[in-house]
């Protein structure tokens, strides 16, 4: 039963896509912390990092969608 709690638990985190990758730019998602005080933070392999704030809900996607555009100039 606790091994289907914790896919439950994960199931709220995001998944980056190819659409977050290019030639200059790669983002990965890096979480710290657990439960109530988890953070999800994004890394750049350019070097930029934000903190991605609403990771727990759908809008979180259009959160990394936002960061992505204005960070890359890509649409």
């Amino acid at each position: 039963m606790s091994a289907k709690f914790d896919t439950l638990k994960d199931m709220g985190r995001l998944i980056l896509t190819g659409l977050t990758k290019s030639a200059k730019h790669n983002f990965r998602l890096r979480y710290e912390g657990e439960g109530a005080n988890e953070r999800c933070w994004i890394d750049c392999k350019c070097g930029y990092w934000v903190e991605v704030l609403n990771f727990r809900t759908y809008g979180g996607v259009k959160e990394v969608e936002k960061i992505w555009t204005k960070h890359t100039g890509l649409k």
